[in-house]
């Protein structure tokens, strides 16, 4: 239990994704979870020092310097110096890759194949709970899983040297 003095600091990890991990022919529920925190990052607000107030953004036309509500914003992008294609929320939304929420492992790597580029940010794959709740389970819900042979066990991604 926390101390009175750390309650209610920090809010409960959430999954950054819920879907299925496939190996050939077998398929488990599973998590991806953050496996770091940024609830102790320090985080600054702007502010006026003759005010001591907060600064407000704004958002500006570039060209006219008129305020736009973010509403009537439109996404871009630059083709060249000053040229944009623009594009509507529809327009996103129909070329959205549709996700089939699996991950297939096809193979394992070295870990010297991958680049580090892909090592920032650390995560947890873990086997989705039956209450959706992994890892957790009360000692009623374990028996009879470990009795069925479903043993509970947090899984991590591992690289095979």
């Amino acid at each position: 239990m926390l101390s009175p003095q750390w309650r209610g600091k920090y809010m409960a990890a959430r999954p950054s994704w819920e879907g299925h991990l496939r190996l050939s022919l077998v398929t488990c529920p599973v998590a991806l979870w953050p496996a770091t925190t940024e609830a102790e990052t320090v985080r600054f607000n702007l502010i006026n020092p003759k005010t001591n107030n907060r600064i407000r953004m704004q958002t500006l036309d570039a060209g006219t310097g008129e305020e736009i509500s973010r509403s009537d914003l439109v996404k871009g992008f630059q083709i060249a110096k000053g040229e944009y294609v623009l594009f509507d929320k529809e327009e996103l939304d129909a070329v959205k890759l549709e996700s089939t929420r699996i991950i297939d492992i096809e193979k394992f790597v070295p870990r010297a194949s991958i680049d580090r580029l892909y090592w920032d940010t650390p995560y947890h794959l873990r086997r989705r709970g039956l209450r959706g709740d992994p890892g957790r389970h009360g000692q009623a819900e374990h028996g009879r899983d470990r009795a069925a042979g479903n043993e509970h066990s947090r899984t991590h991604l591992r690289h095979r040297d």
